[in-house]
């Protein structure tokens, strides 16, 4: 494939990509632009639809130097290895009222992928964090682009294979072996094979459907609800998610049950 130079500012002017076209059924042509490195997918993707709105755009890389997670927090490379990083814009099947429910809908499809191609057992933390050998492995981020459309801005980073930062100790890869690695464009191909049937073909109780599948692979249940601007550790049990992306928590000691749509959840360490 032949190397390009990226136009856009938040880029190094000497920053190459190599570009794949990927062809579906019901989604159309999708544009791939694979980088070595870049500071963030997810801003390169904003800039390009503020100029262009090309939607048929997917920004991949194998690092990120300014990479974004949840709350605006910074989302850390590993220090030597490969992750899978994209930005996309997708078309949610879900009303207005539930578009919250992307992030797990999105996370059951990465489940349902690695489990099917590489028999590998991927869980979900709430609201959006992927989790390998209770370790979280990967995290999904998905906001509203166009209220009309219902368009989703999505940006995903897994790690693939490699050491994770020191400091982030709960942190692990998926892989053992780099010789083993996917290769990016399989995974992505793959992956938007998987929305397009979920797209199109729509079950009959999709919110039910991500329900169950969440309860399912859940990484654990027993857990530490810290309420937003609260330093409180409130030992909990998940019991289920609502259709608006709620989660339904109980908590032990004051034997009544909340929903949340926001606020911190960690594994209960006093359980097993």
């Amino acid at each position: 494939m032949q190397r390009l130079k990226s136009p856009f500012k938040n880029c190094s002017p000497d920053l190459n990509f190599v570009q794949h076209i990927l062809s579906f059924d019901k989604l159309g042509q999708k544009t791939v632009q694979i980088f070595d490195q870049i500071p963030s997918t997810q801003s390169h993707l904003k800039e390009k639809l503020q100029v262009e709105n090309d939607s048929h755009l997917i920004i991949l890389s194998k690092k990120q130097s300014q990479g974004q997670g949840q709350h605006g927090r910074q989302w850390l490379s590993l220090d030597q290895g490969v992750q899978y990083l994209s930005s996309l814009t997708l078309l949610s099947p879900l009303p207005t009222a539930y578009l919250p429910m992307s992030n797990i809908l999105l996370s059951l499809l990465w489940v349902d992928l690695f489990k099917q191609l590489y028999d590998l057992e991927i869980k979900i933390k709430w609201p959006n964090d992927l989790y390998f050998n209770g370790k979280k492995c990967g995290g999904i981020l998905s906001e509203l682009w166009d209220i009309h459309t219902r368009q989703l801005l999505v940006g995903i980073g897994i790690n693939l294979w490699g050491e994770t930062p020191k400091s982030l100790p709960d942190a692990t890869s998926i892989f053992s072996n780099h010789e083993t690695l996917p290769d990016l464009i399989t995974l992505t191909r793959q992956f938007l094979l998987k929305w397009e049937v979920c797209t199109f073909d729509q079950k009959k109780d999709l919110n039910g459907w991500i329900r169950r599948g969440f309860l399912q692979h859940c990484a654990f249940t027993d857990c530490l609800y810290t309420p937003i601007n609260s330093n409180q550790n409130i030992p909990a049990q998940i019991f289920d998610i609502e259709d608006t992306g709620a989660l339904v928590i109980g908590l032990t000691k004051e034997k009544k049950t909340i929903s949340t749509h926001s606020g911190q959840i960690r594994k209960n360490p006093h359980k097993l």
